[in-house]
């Protein structure tokens, strides 16, 4: 089943969003570590019980986000595409709310907060236009 008809059946925006999100977050400080991508796992697998996430197309997605972080052909670039996919769940409070929340989960799973996830936590704070001290941050 391709990912296009995968992702059909389950809220498009908030699987790609969540993708996008979780893969800036988790390579922010340049290394993806297993504690982050369990934490990735999780976050979807809730996002699939609460939210119609596609955890399964969502983790294809992540990891094809990280590939694409990591070629740093222009990083800046692929960041302001995955900003520009973040921005797909604006305006509905129930999905900016969970991704920011697992944003921070991600964050903090490898020793917590570093400069560089705290400063994509605050860029996707800002495309969504939620204050981050909201949620404790």
């Amino acid at each position: 089943m391709s990912l296009r008809s995968m992702l059909s059946l389950r809220d498009r925006d908030i699987t790609v969003a969540a993708a996008a999100a979780y893969a800036l977050v988790a390579k922010a400080d340049g290394r993806l570590q297993p504690e982050e991508i369990a934490k990735v796992i999780d976050c979807l697998q809730k996002g699939a019980d609460v939210l119609r996430l596609d955890a399964e197309a969502a983790k294809k997605l992540f990891m094809k986000n990280v590939d694409k972080l990591e070629s740093y052909r222009d990083y800046d670039a692929e960041k302001r595409k995955l900003m520009n996919e973040i921005t797909k769940i604006k305006g509905n409070p129930t999905k900016m709310r969970f991704i920011v929340e697992a944003c921070l989960d991600i964050a903090k799973a490898a020793d917590g907060y570093d400069q560089f996830e705290k400063r994509i936590i605050f860029d996707v704070c800002r495309v969504l236009g939620v204050d981050p001290q909201e949620h404790g941050f």
